[in-house]
């Protein structure tokens, strides 16, 4: 279940497991049809050495828990990718935003 929050500036996603009778039928699944070796290894094929979805390098991050994003405006400005980062505390996000004023 997924529920939307807005809390001013911030929209926040609300995301809650719910139960399911047929989870384990669908971790069965995953592990032997959608990812058996010979299938990891054809996405392989598709999508390029070290990926088995469409993405690649140079595109984008998602960094859950970023803190103070230290790695993420690294790997901005080194590999300029776009990186959104999140994390629990708005705290965090409070003192990137005071230090690039600052700047």
């Amino acid at each position: 279940m997924i529920r939307q929050k807005d809390i001013g500036a911030y929209i926040c996603w609300i995301w809650q497991k719910v139960s399911s009778v047929n989870e384990r039928g669908f971790q069965r699944f995953l592990d032997n049809v959608q990812y058996k070796s010979n299938g990891i290894l054809c996405y392989e094929r598709v999508f390029g050495q070290g990926f088995v979805s469409t993405g690649g390098i140079g595109q984008r991050v998602l960094d859950v828990g970023c803190g103070i994003g230290g790695g993420d405006f690294y790997m901005s400005q080194k590999y300029d990718v776009h990186v959104v980062g999140i994390h629990l505390s708005i705290s965090f996000g409070c003192i990137v935003i005071e230090s690039k004023a600052a700047r």
